[in-house]
């Protein structure tokens, strides 16, 4: 079968149709996306294990139940990669293929009328709700990182809380884009005197990953999204009174509204849809978020 092959480069290439091992179901894509997980193998954040299938959130028709999985044969499923010790690329073969091997305990109920084309996104931003029940209490909340999922998350807390974004590494376009839903977006160097009662941290630098839990208050609550590279579960190994939340991947559907609602022109310059998985990886070179959708049903 096809599919996209991380081995130093990233390239489509032949490989077998995977094994169904015990609790695992043989899928066939529907629709993959590439996220910041898969960018942190391509970039080198972690080192990719050679011939991996890239691909980390996606939707999969269930072929075949292996023993003890549970999950319907048929029945078409969301997946997420954090599901269990193991993370869908890092670990295990992602879901840019014709068919992928998944732990039925990665596959999550999608809504039946679900569009192709942004269900992986709708999956990748499904922990909004999550993320507002952990800071609903919180007076003064930090974000660090922007990029494409800041915004969505920016967007999504602007009336909720009084929120402050800092990117490190974002382009100003995105960053005027953010300042304009209302939320104030400083430099990292102009809040690092500061306390938080909670800071999410939505970024893959290792530098910032180890400023984060210092800019918490005593009890505070440092929020660390789905997305981000294993690197920075040394986060809870930092001496403080602070409560570390990993992000839960929760209402799919709200996921899916969200995305729903972005500008145009944002979905346009972020994101590229195709439905030939031989354009996926150029198209990386150019958008952060490729969705690949298939044409077999």
């Amino acid at each position: 079968m096809k599919a996209l092959v991380w081995d130093h480069d990233l390239f489509i290439d032949d490989v077998q149709i995977p094994p169904i091992p015990e609790g695992w179901v043989l899928g066939r894509t529907l629709s993959a996306s590439l996220s910041s997980i898969d960018r942190s193998i391509i970039s080198g954040l972690h080192p990719g294990t050679p011939r991996r299938v890239l691909g980390s959130y996606g939707v999969v028709r269930v072929l075949e139940v292996g023993i003890h999985a549970e999950a319907e044969q048929g029945k078409i499923y969301g997946v997420v990669p954090y599901c269990q010790d193991k993370v869908i690329p890092l670990h295990i073969d992602g879901l840019m293929s014709e068919y992928s091997s998944i732990p039925s305990k990665c596959l999550r109920s999608i809504p039946s009328d679900a569009d192709l084309g942004i269900a992986p996104l709708g999956l990748e931003v499904s922990f909004l709700n999550h993320l507002k029940e952990v800071v609903a209490d919180a007076e003064k909340v930090l974000m660090i990182g922007c990029g494409f999922q800041g915004y969505i998350i920016s967007s999504y807390l602007s009336s909720i809380t009084d929120l402050i974004v800092s990117c490190p590494d974002a382009e100003k376009a995105l960053m005027k884009e953010i300042s304009g839903l209302g939320v104030k977006v400083l430099s990292i160097d102009k809040v690092l005197n500061e306390k938080f009662d909670a800071v999410i941290f939505n970024s893959t630098s290792t530098y910032y990953s180890i400023k984060a839990p210092r800019l918490l208050k005593d009890g505070g609550v440092l929020y660390l999204t789905p997305l981000l590279p294993t690197y920075v579960t040394t986060l809870t190994q930092i001496p403080g009174s602070f409560k570390v939340v990993w992000g839960k991947h929760t209402l799919i559907r709200q996921g899916m509204e969200a995305v729903s609602k972005l500008p145009k022109h944002l979905m346009n310059r972020y994101v590229r849809v195709t439905d030939e998985l031989e354009e996926v990886p150029q198209l990386i070179r150019h958008f952060p978020r490729v969705i690949y959708v298939s044409s077999k049903k």
